[in-house]
């Protein structure tokens, strides 16, 4: 069988007529190398099909250009569209991304093997409710790591969060220009950093309204925060006779949900019989089945966020124990009955 030699950096050299340093120096994006040089020795890679050898490389120089992205529950739409951006700025960044999804405690152990077996350069924890432990373990292997979404007491570790407290307070503030009384608020049980905080703002923030008007608030729970989890919640206010004036959900998936239940067990449209928000702003939210008011999370200012962040861990080889709340902003649509 003909098997075709693989191409060295010598063979690109030698196309390129310079020295294999620097050919090493130009694909190394190394400022020392004049741009018509690099064009050339770049031009001579492609016509000869070279490939870097990226495993080769991080053993000569002790490190990768590998993020490791740890990820929970990638059910959530929210979550599925977080890691795609993720994704799309490490590449931009010239990284590469190993992603472990993490099911359990249990998974740990696996995942920081395999990070640290592939040198990772740094680790990103995703949103909702991956194990703390991760981040515990990599500070232990000195492995720069950041959280997103999730804020960690007593633990010095970078923060890219949400301004959850802003979000909810726009949500707050809508719903009462459509003249609602009754508020209620819809999450899940044992819910996420996220959710949890939302809620806490939601309380806090009509607490002070209640306290000046006769505004009434409570909340509704369910056991799943996703789609599921908002249609069975639709269903238990139908059967318990639950006076539904304006509500606002922890996440989109929980509000889609929560809408078609109405539909099916009250007849109920939103916008014209009651008004519903939620938060996150993923693509089913503006479909015309649902055209959903949501609190619009910023992924790309998100992601960018942690890769600087991570980059700068990397490079100053400490962890700066900063916390960043990244702006959201009301998405308006037709879910909200704006009283004319």
């Amino acid at each position: 069988m003909d098997h075709k030699k693989a191409v060295t950096s010598s063979d690109v050299a030698k196309r390129a007529g310079v020295s294999r340093s620097t050919v090493s120096r130009a694909l190394n994006d190394l400022d020392c190398v004049n741009e018509e040089t690099r064009k050339k020795i770049l031009e001579a890679a492609d016509e000869l099909g070279y490939q870097i050898n990226m495993l080769g490389r991080s053993l000569n120089q002790q490190k990768t250009n590998l993020i490791g992205v740890v990820v929970r529950n990638l059910s959530d739409p929210f979550h599925v569209l977080l890691l795609e951006t993720l994704l799309k700025v490490i590449d931009e960044n010239k990284f590469l991304a190993i992603v472990s999804e993490i099911t359990s405690d249990d998974d740990i152990e696996s995942t920081i093997k395999k990070f640290a077996q592939f040198r990772v350069s740094g680790v990103m924890i995703t949103s909702g409710s991956p194990p703390i432990g991760i981040s515990t373990e990599c500070k232990k292997l000195n492995i720069p790591v950041i959280l997103i979404n999730r804020l960690v007491k007593d633990e010095k570790i970078d923060i890219v969060c949400s301004d959850n407290y802003k979000g909810t307070k726009l949500a707050i503030e809508h719903l009462l220009e459509a003249k609602c009384k009754t508020f209620h608020f819809l999450n899940i049980e044992n819910s996420t950093y996220s959710g949890k905080t939302r809620g806490e703002a939601f309380h806090n923030i009509l607490k002070e309204y209640q306290d000046k008007s006769d505004i009434k608030y409570d909340f509704l729970s369910t056991s799943s925060n996703t789609y599921k989890g908002g249609y069975d919640c639709a269903k238990y206010v139908y059967e318990n006779s639950i006076k539904i004036e304006g509500i606002f959900c922890a996440n989109d998936a929980l509000a889609i949900g929560f809408i078609d239940g109405l539909r099916k067990y009250k007849k109920f449209e939103p916008g014209i019989d009651y008004s519903i928000i939620g938060f996150d702003d993923i693509k089913e939210a503006s479909w015309d089945s649902y055209k959903l008011t949501t609190i619009k999370q910023n992924v790309r200012e998100i992601s960018n966020s942690v890769i600087e962040r991570l980059k700068l861990q990397i490079d100053e080889q400490k962890i700066n124990n900063s916390f960043e709340l990244i702006p959201v902003s009301l998405i308006k649509r037709e879910s909200v009955k704006i009283s004319k």
